[in-house]
């Protein structure tokens, strides 16, 4: 009798990808890439806003 081989996404437990990572049995990982910004050179504003981004992007 063959063995059969189970595939990559089985043996780590990966049960689908979403849209900013992916969702195991157990977990969900999110995956971001940050690109650095010289805030010194922004307006408050412009800072703040960015800031409120991140805070919402981490909540969700």
């Amino acid at each position: 009798m063959a063995r059969r081989k189970s595939s990559v996404q089985k043996l780590l437990g990966l049960e689908t990808f979403t849209k900013y990572g992916i969702k195991t049995n157990q977990f969900e990982y999110a995956f971001f890439q940050v690109e650095p910004v010289n805030i010194s050179v922004l307006s408050q504003e412009h800072v703040t806003a960015k800031v409120q981004h991140l805070m919402q992007l981490l909540s969700t």
